[in-house]
């Protein structure tokens, strides 16, 4: 059982209400962090796509899909490094930046770029900021051979176990453990055993987990492009380095940006039938623990 997955469905009461207002201010905050990060990267010769929900916002509505809430986007482990390490800079009166090897642990294995004065806590964030936020992944190359890949796959899928499992008992006593008598036997022993197993791996701070693995995924060129820190399993962020490079242009909102050279073949991976929505969206969303933009409301 995924226990954080099975709380979020089992206990939607301690979610803020997520209305269609509030996704159109929080499309309004991205699209502005977005003009900052665009302007950054074209300042410091920096590549960048758009990726996962926001490519396919592009390609299918010409901008953000109408019930997401943040903007996905890859950048190459040499540029996302230099992102990660010098933005902070020009722009930390604005913005602050959580990820492996920042001054901000998270408990995923890619960059949060955050909007100070707001605030959209998602149930895993570790704070202290919780601003709307933009994802950034890091791009690697992956191993040519299949073996060498089948290995990585399982490999990190374990790493990232281990990195959920700490973040988990680092937010259980303030986070989860109020909750505790709402939820069904069952999800309170998974709930337990997640955060014991969470304390015996924390003996290694979670920063130090993250560090190893921003390391080991970092590989010498090949034929591959991979987002090891993505949330498909290793296997499926894998594709050859002419799917990516060299970016391609479409309409996002106001800006033409990049997207992969053949966006399309990521988007038939991740989501099949990809022109076509499925699902319909039923307000309020039950999304996120706290929402308050501040004076960007």
């Amino acid at each position: 059982m995924d226990t954080v997955k099975t709380f979020k469905k089992e206990m939607k009461k301690v979610f803020a209400p997520l209305e269609e207002k509030d996704l159109d201010t929080i499309h309004r905050i991205v699209l502005e962090m977005f003009h900052d990060f665009v302007s950054f990267c074209e300042k410091n010769s920096l590549t960048y796509y758009l990726t996962g929900g926001s490519a396919l916002g592009a390609i299918r509505h010409k901008g953000f899909i109408p019930w997401d809430d943040d903007m996905d986007i890859v950048m190459p482990r040499k540029d996302y490094n230099f992102f990660r390490d010098t933005f902070d800079k020009e722009y930390g009166d604005k913005y602050s930046l959580e990820g492996p090897c920042t001054k901000h642990v998270s408990a995923m294995q890619f960059l949060k770029l955050r909007k100070k004065g707001t605030k959209l806590r998602g149930l895993m964030s570790l704070g202290p900021e919780y601003g709307v936020f933009i994802d950034i992944f890091a791009l690697d190359y992956a191993p040519d051979s299949s073996i060498h890949r089948w290995f990585c796959n399982a490999g990190y899928f374990i790493l990232k176990s281990l990195h959920y499992s700490i973040a988990f008992y680092r937010l259980y006593d303030t986070v989860f453990k109020k909750y505790e008598k709402d939820c069904r036997p069952a999800l309170r022993r998974s709930m337990k055993l997640k955060k014991a197993w969470g304390h015996i791996l924390s003996i290694v701070p979670l920063e130090k987990w993250m560090a190893h693995f921003d390391k080991m995924v970092q590989k010498k060129p090949s034929n591959y492009y991979v987002v090891p820190g993505g949330i498909h399993n290793y296997k499926n962020e894998c594709f050859p380095v002419d799917v990516f490079y060299p970016p391609k242009k479409a309409e996002f909102e106001d800006l033409k940006v990049n997207i992969p050279n053949k966006a399309e073949v990521i988007l038939q991976t991740f989501y099949g039938d990809y022109m076509t929505p499925v699902k319909s969206v039923t307000f309020p969303l039950k999304r996120f623990l706290e929402v308050d933009f501040g004076e960007e409301n």
